[in-house]
């Protein structure tokens, strides 16, 4: 958590045996780009958090473009579960959800 100038290219997170495919916690500059994520939560979640002194550090800055996304069992995209600090600019282009249960946004 709080990474910045994070770029995830052709990869593929295999989170569908127990657990979220992947949870970015108060992460800035982010792109995500040709890949395939998934999860048997959620499969790609965004967090906010202020213990560790991560108050000043909102979630922002978020491409998420030209991926497959999924849930086996909730939702495919999550915003919050923690919510602690801001959360602002994000942008999904060229998405393919394949599965999600749940809901394909879930926005706590």
């Amino acid at each position: 958590h709080n990474a910045s100038h994070v770029s995830v290219t052709n990869v593929f997170v295999d989170g569908s045996a127990g657990r979220d495919g992947m949870d970015l916690v108060n992460c800035r500059d982010v792109v995500i780009t040709d890949s395939r994520i998934e999860g048997s939560d959620d499969g790609l979640c965004f967090k906010t958090i202020t213990a560790d002194g991560l108050t000043g550090w909102p979630a922002s800055r978020t491409v998420v473009r030209r991926s497959s996304l999924a849930s086996t069992w909730c939702n495919v995209l999550q915003f919050g579960s923690a919510t602690e600090v801001d959360m602002h600019d994000f942008e999904f282009e060229d998405l393919q959800i394949t599965r999600g249960p749940k809901s394909g946004i879930g926005i706590v």
